[in-house]
């Protein structure tokens, strides 16, 4: 089975983008697809962000520049939420937890995802990831 990806979408106006002094603060859905799951978490495209009507933000250039939120808030909104967390990390990648005691999954510690090329769950696909990134302003 082929490596999952998971895609950024920008929530349309007035709820995608805001602006403050030092900060441009992004907000949206993250959307995983089937397939197995990638080490070192889901690869995200921050530079190709558009909401739903093919909407750019211009403070991210789409060049081949690197540009990383300093700060992400990841949430999955689902009416009954299946436990799993997320975080994204310094290099911009989504990672996905889970505890590692399947039998109750409710306790233990967390491990990464389920497991590097094992397929990834239909619960996380169809879960509603959130995100709120936060990117320095130029």
């Amino acid at each position: 089975m082929a490596v999952a990806v998971a895609t950024l979408t920008l929530f349309d106006f007035p709820k995608g983008v805001d602006n403050t002094q030092r900060y441009q603060i992004l907000r949206g859905t993250i959307n995983v697809g089937f397939g197995t799951y990638p080490p070192g978490g889901f690869t995200l495209n921050w530079g190709s962000l558009t909401n739903s009507g093919g909407g750019r933000v211009e403070g991210i250039p789409n060049s081949g520049s690197t540009v990383l939120p300093v700060e992400v808030d990841v949430q999955s909104m689902a009416a009954n939420p299946k436990g799993f967390v997320y975080i994204v990390d310094s290099a911009g990648n989504l990672r996905v937890f889970i505890a590692a005691n399947a039998a109750s999954t409710t306790s233990g510690p967390l491990i990464e995802g389920v497991g590097p090329n094992a397929n990834v769950p239909g619960d996380l696909v169809t879960d509603t990831i959130l995100f709120t990134a936060y990117f320095v302003r130029n």
